[in-house]
């Protein structure tokens, strides 16, 4: 195991450990994606920032607020990693009310409102993602829904036309449909929406490349949202091989660590936290301008599997609640 993935996977331990003791009794699916998503601040944030980051945010939010309840946690996450600034947050909270209008309110709103203030011309990215998101829905009416439309909005960040990307979409969409059997089809979706950002052929050639890897090494990957962290090294990798053994290394670094146990997550989501730690290994590791490019396959693939997780999460409570 390389020192740069090494010191990655150790630092996303030490965040999970920080997040479960600033945000207890929350859901075990949100804390290591949450921790993945905090890889971008270099330096594990400590525990009393995540604590004053909750206490920030219930002063600005009511207590039925969209950003709390199941969203608490990345809500504080991405206010933490503005050094918890409240005219980010005011920022955060005025593009919620701009989005609400247009898509609804809903806990994927107020995630996406948190990502915006990062991005360029996010006025413009929110009227094509409207768009985007009413095309999507046209190819797919059942398939779309709330969840699909951060995802629409990041999209708008390509350089593709409206058309090239929903026909890159749904060819992903056809051709993961037709070589994974019994896959979830919400997930291929949420890939297929990946992939549509850039250079959609071959990623998808590579990212069946790192999953035939794995398979020979007779580990087997999820075919939901799970491939969403496959996407995006395929995005910006262009060694499956490299990228298979990588991540491979990096689930034997995490199955020794408390929480992957047998009363743990079990070996698919194991797998798919490996290659969300080899994609922020990648990060640190190389600054090539095909690299850089992949900020948005990042942004995007980080939403698919937040998005997951709040989802599991809320399952979870109310499954928990009606016992």
């Amino acid at each position: 195991m390389n020192d740069i993935l090494l010191a990655t996977a150790q630092r996303m331990i030490d965040q999970r450990n920080a997040l479960k003791l600033a945000f207890r009794y929350e859901s075990s699916y949100l804390y290591p994606v949450c921790a993945c998503a905090l890889m971008k601040t270099g330096n594990p944030v400590p525990t009393d920032e995540l604590k004053a980051a909750k206490e920030l945010l219930k002063k600005q939010t009511g207590a039925f607020s969209n950003f709390r309840n199941t969203m608490i946690m990345p809500s504080c996450c991405y206010l933490a990693m503005h050094q918890n600034d409240p005219a980010y947050l005011q920022t955060s909270m005025d593009f919620y009310q701009h989005l609400k209008k247009i898509f609804g309110s809903s806990e994927y709103t107020a995630l996406l409102s948190l990502m915006l203030p990062d991005l360029q011309e996010a006025d413009h990215l929110i009227d094509r993602g409207q768009t985007l998101y009413q095309l999507m829905k046209k190819e797919h009416p059942f398939l779309t829904s709330s969840e699909d439309k951060p995802a629409a909005v990041l999209l708008a960040a390509s350089a593709k036309t409206d058309e090239q990307i929903i026909q890159d979409m749904e060819a992903a969409y056809r051709f993961l449909k037709g070589s994974l059997s019994f896959a979830d089809s919400n997930g291929l979706q949420a890939v297929s929406q990946l992939l549509a950002g850039g250079d959609t052929i071959p990623a998808l050639e590579r990212l069946m490349a790192i999953r035939d890897h794995l398979e020979h090494a007779e580990r087997k990957y999820g075919k939901g949202y799970e491939l969403s962290a496959l996407a995006a090294l395929a995005m910006c990798d262009p060694d499956p091989q490299r990228t298979a053994e990588d991540i491979l290394e990096a689930d034997a670094f995490l199955k020794n660590q408390k929480g992957y146990g047998v009363l743990g997550h079990g070996a698919k989501i194991r797998l798919m936290h490996a290659a969300m730690l080899v994609s922020a290994a990648r990060n640190e590791s190389d600054s090539s301008p095909y690299m850089m490019s992949s900020a948005l396959s990042m942004a995007i693939m980080q939403n698919a599997v937040l998005c997951c997780a709040v989802t599991s999460s809320a399952v979870s409570a109310s499954s928990s609640s009606s016992h």
